[in-house]
């Protein structure tokens, strides 16, 4: 239990690092200094390929396995199932919108900035639901038998840009995050 709700805690940790990273670029959308939407894409691809593939899935089966055996607080851990799903539609807008822009494609800034914000605001809405309200939640209710089933569950693939190895497709990323 300690290891997985530390590993997601970690994870976390990173996400909202990259949140960081995505604020500076967005501040500069619409001003003389322009916004590298390429780190901008970096950060949301990472986002599709992993937190929305790996990371959420790992709570999913966690808030899922809660559910089938607890009732106390269940629209909260309901609340965040939900919140998953919607997360993935507006990281795949919003790097639609990325790469139009990216192409050519006139993106007014208000529109880019708007959506860009939007979008680090809910995902920080929801790293903070997470830890703040449900993962006490969680430590506090599960058993080390539900924890053992989540285990054999949850999925379970390296980080490609925090994990031992950082993949091609995040290295200029990954240059950032160690620079800044």
């Amino acid at each position: 239990m300690a290891r997985m709700m530390d590993d997601l805690h970690q994870e976390h940790v990173r996400i909202a690092r990259l949140l960081d990273l995505l604020d500076e670029q967005i501040e500069r959308i619409g001003t003389a200094d322009t916004p590298d939407l390429d780190l901008m894409l970096d950060i949301v691809d990472y986002t599709e390929n992993y937190p929305d593939l790996v990371h959420h899935p790992k709570e999913d089966v966690i808030y899922r396995t809660y559910l089938a055996h607890h009732q106390k607080d269940r629209a909260k851990v309901e609340g965040l199932l939900v919140e998953h799903e919607s997360l993935i539609g507006m990281t795949k807008s919003f790097k639609d919108t990325l790469c139009q822009a990216i192409n050519g494609v006139m993106v007014p800034a208000a529109d880019l900035k708007g959506l860009a914000k939007n979008y680090s605001l809910k995902q920080r809405h929801h790293l903070d639901r997470e830890e703040g309200e449900v993962f006490p939640l969680l430590k506090e209710g599960l058993s080390d038998e539900e924890w053992g089933e989540i285990e054999a569950k949850a999925p379970d693939r390296q980080d490609p840009l925090f994990g031992p190895e950082v993949a091609q497709q995040y290295q200029a990323l990954y240059r950032r995050i160690v620079s800044s």
